[in-house]
C-alpha cells in the first residue's frame, strides 16, 4: 500500500497532484493500493501504519515530526534532486526509516545512486495525463505570436526581457506577456489556448509537468533544456536555450519571433513536434515503466516488517 501525502502549503502542490493522481489510477489497475493523503498537521491525517509513504523531500518539518511519531516507512521523492544534501533532507536520507529515494527519471537515478547514499535510488518518470491527446496530430495555421505566457516566479528577469525584446525588435512592442500559474489550474486550462509561445526560466528542477502540458496542447516553449526536460528538448521541439542568463534568453526569444513571424511552416513544425514529445512521456506511455519501481519499493517495505 502506497499513501501519497501532500500539504496544504508545500510548493507545486499541483504539479504532485497531478502525478500522483495519474499513479494511483494505474497501480489501482495493477493491484496496487494507493491513495492520497492531505497532512492537516495531526498524525491521524496519515496513512494507517503499514502504509508506504510518499512525500516531497523538501516536506514542511511538521510532517516530517508526524512521520517520526508514527513509525512509517518513507521513500522520500526527490522532486528537486539539488536539495538532498543538506539540513533537514540529510537526515531523512540517513532515517533508518527511508527504504528508498525515488529520482524523477533515469538521469536523476543514475547521478543520485553514483553518490553511495546507503539507500536505494529508484526512477519514475514524473507525468501525467495531458489533455492534448485529444486533439488530432495535425495543427491548423498559426496565428501570428500575439501572447507570451511565463511563470508568476522570476519576474525582475522578466522585465529585463521583455523590455529588451521590444527595444532590440520594435516589431514585438505589440505582443502581450499573459501570467500563467500552474498552481491555479482553472485559470491555467483557460489560458493555455490563449498562449502561442511561453517562456520559462525555470531550470534544475525534477519535474517539468507545466511546460510538457503546454507542448501537449502545441504551444511552443522558449526555456532552458535542464531539469525534466533534460531528454526531452532539442532543436525540433521547442526554443532551447542552454545558458540560462537573461541576455541568452533575449537573444533566442527575438530570434524565435522573428523566424515565426515569416516561416509558418517551421513553427507549426516545432509545435506538432512539441506535442508528440510531450504525449510521448504522458502517463500512458511511461506507466509500465515506472511499475516496476513501486513494486520493488513496496518489496523494500515488506522485507522490513
Amino acid at each position: 500500500m502506497i499513501g501519497f501525502v501532500l500539504t496544504e502549503e508545500e510548493g507545486a502542490r499541483e504539479e504532485k497532484l497531478a502525478f500522483y493522481r495519474s499513479q494511483i489510477a494505474r497501480l489501482g489497475a495493477a493491484g496496487v493500493d494507493a491513495r492520497i493523503f492531505n497532512f492537516t498537521g495531526a498524525v491521524e491525517s496519515l496513512p494507517e501504519p503499514g502504509w508506504l509513504v510518499v512525500f516531497d523531500v523538501n516536506r514542511p518539518p511538521a510532517l516530517q515530526a508526524a512521520l517520526d511519531e508514527s513509525g512509517h516507512l518513507q521513500a522520500p521523492l526527490v522532486w528537486n534532486p539539488y536539495a538532498f544534501f543538506g539540513g533537514p533532507q540529510a537526515r531523512i536520507r540517513k532515517s533508518a526509516a527511508t527504504v528508498a529515494a525515488v529520482a524523477p527519471g533515469e538521469y536523476w537515478r543514475q547521478k543520485l545512486g553514483r553518490y553511495h547514499l546507503g539507500k536505494h535510488v529508484l526512477g519514475v518518470e514524473v507525468t501525467t495525463d495531458f489533455p492534448g491527446r485529444e486533439s488530432g496530430s495535425r495543427q491548423p495555421a498559426p496565428r501570428l505570436v500575439s501572447r507570451i505566457g511565463y511563470f508568476p516566479a522570476g519576474k525582475p528577469y522578466l522585465a529585463h526581457i521583455r523590455g529588451a525584446v521590444t527595444r532590440l525588435s520594435p516589431d514585438f512592442v505589440g505582443v502581450e506577456w499573459i501570467e500563467m500559474d500552474y498552481e491555479n489550474p482553472v485559470a491555467w486550462r483557460r489560458s493555455v489556448p490563449e498562449c502561442d509561445l511561453f517562456l520559462s526560466m525555470r531550470g534544475l528542477c525534477g519535474s517539468a509537468l507545466p511546460l510538457l502540458d503546454l507542448m501537449a496542447a502545441g504551444v511552443v516553449v522558449c526555456g532552458t533544456h535542464s531539469g525534466g526536460l533534460r531528454d526531452v528538448a532539442t532543436a525540433e521541439n521547442g526554443l532551447w536555450v542552454d545558458s540560462a542568463t537573461a541576455d541568452r534568453f533575449v537573444e533566442v526569444l527575438i530570434d524565435g519571433l522573428a523566424r515565426a513571424r515569416t516561416d509558418p511552416e517551421w513553427r507549426r513544425s516545432l509545435a506538432e513536434n512539441a506535442r508528440a514529445s510531450a504525449l510521448a512521456l504522458d502517463a500512458d506511455t511511461t506507466f509500465e515503466a515506472n511499475l516496476p519501481s513501486w513494486k520493488q519499493l513496496l518489496t523494500l517495505a515488506a522485507s522490513r516488517s
